[in-house]
């Protein structure tokens, strides 16, 4: 089995670029940051529905009040552990 790149996802919205990383079989969208309480119910079904990685750490807040630090702590990994973060502008 090759290397999944791991990724993490800002302004993810329903999460529609994550999932199809996701179904590539190359990448795991390890974190997302989502402040909207109907993406996020998307996000959630989606990974009940198993189209997500099983083990997605889901911020449900404004951007703003997030660190990277806080969030590369709350992985358990550093900086350099990270292969891609994608984004898309606020629809």
């Amino acid at each position: 089995m090759s290397k999944k790149y791991k990724v993490i996802s800002l302004f993810s919205g329903a999460m529609g670029l994550d999932v199809g990383l996701e179904s590539t079989g190359r990448f795991q969208v390890i974190a997302c940051v989502e402040k909207e309480p109907a993406f996020c119910e998307t996000i959630r079904k989606n990974l009940k529905g198993g189209r997500l990685y099983k083990n997605l750490l889901l911020y449900e807040q404004d951007i703003n009040d997030l660190t990277p630090r806080e969030v590369l702590d709350d992985l358990k990994i550093d900086i350099g552990d990270i292969d891609l973060l994608v984004g898309a502008p606020p629809c």
